[in-house]
């Protein structure tokens, strides 16, 4: 009886073993697939700059209401010169900025 009894332990914990190896091979292969899955999101740039010459950085900004996709969201922001950062403005101390705002805004 007690052979038996350990003949039965005996295949039943070769196939827990067969179950718990397949389960880590199968998670493994699905970590390193969400791993290397291609990221789809638009690459982040870095907004423009307008620098000063000769002491003197003369611009425009034109703000206006427009609709975009922001985090997989549909929201309504204001964009400056058509995108959605302004502009960085690059002065030295004593510089004069000049800056013409068209404000496209309604309301």
């Amino acid at each position: 009886m007690k052979i038996k009894t350990t003949r039965k332990l005996v295949r039943h914990s070769i196939s827990v073993n067969y179950f718990l190896s397949y389960s880590i091979l199968l998670l493994l292969l699905i970590v390193s697939t969400a791993t290397f899955a291609k990221d789809v999101r638009p690459e982040f740039t870095n907004p423009p700059q307008v620098a000063s010459k000769d002491g003197v950085l003369e611009t425009e900004f034109t703000v206006a209401p427009h609709t975009i996709e922001l985090g997989g969201k549909t929201v309504t922001t204001n964009l400056y010169n058509g995108l959605f950062a302004p502009p960085t403005l690059r002065v030295r101390p004593g510089d004069t900025l000049k800056l013409n705002l068209r404000n496209r805004k309604k309301g």
